[in-house]
C-alpha cells in the first residue's frame, strides 16, 4: 500500500469523526463543516508544496486525493451526525418523564382563567 493511500485513510477518518461530532451538536448542518475539512487538509498541502519531498511529479495526484478524502469524510460525517442527533432526540423523547411533585414548580399547574 502506498503512503498516499495510508495518509488518505487518516484524513477520511479524522474528517469523518470531527464532522460527525460537530454536526451531532447542531440543530441543522451548516457550511462550517466543510470549512473545518479545508482547515484540516490545508497545513499538509502547504507543507508538501513548501518542503522538498520525495513525491516528484505526484504532487497533483497527492493533492487531489487528499482533498477528495477530506471532503468525503466530511460528507459522510455530516450524514452520520444528523442520524445520531435524530436518534438521540428520539431516545430523549421516549425516556422523557414528568418530574416528581416535589421538583415541580407550583405555578405549572395553575389554570389559565
Amino acid at each position: 500500500m502506498s503512503p498516499c493511500l495510508d495518509l488518505d485513510s487518516v484524513f477520511v477518518n479524522m474528517s469523518y469523526g470531527m464532522n460527525r461530532r460537530y454536526t451531532k451538536k447542531l440543530k441543522h448542518p451548516s457550511w462550517i463543516s466543510y470549512l473545518m475539512a479545508t482547515l484540516l487538509v490545508l497545513p499538509t498541502l502547504v507543507w508538501i508544496y513548501t518542503k522538498e519531498t520525495a513525491l516528484a511529479e505526484a504532487h497533483m495526484v497527492f493533492t487531489l486525493t487528499n482533498i477528495f478524502a477530506v471532503y468525503l469524510g466530511a460528507y459522510y460525517g455530516i450524514k452520520s451526525g444528523v442520524k445520531r442527533r435524530a436518534g438521540y432526540l428520539e431516545k430523549l423523547r421516549e425516556t422523557e418523564e414528568d418530574l416528581p411533585d416535589d421538583l415541580q414548580r407550583p405555578h405549572d399547574k395553575l389554570n389559565k382563567n
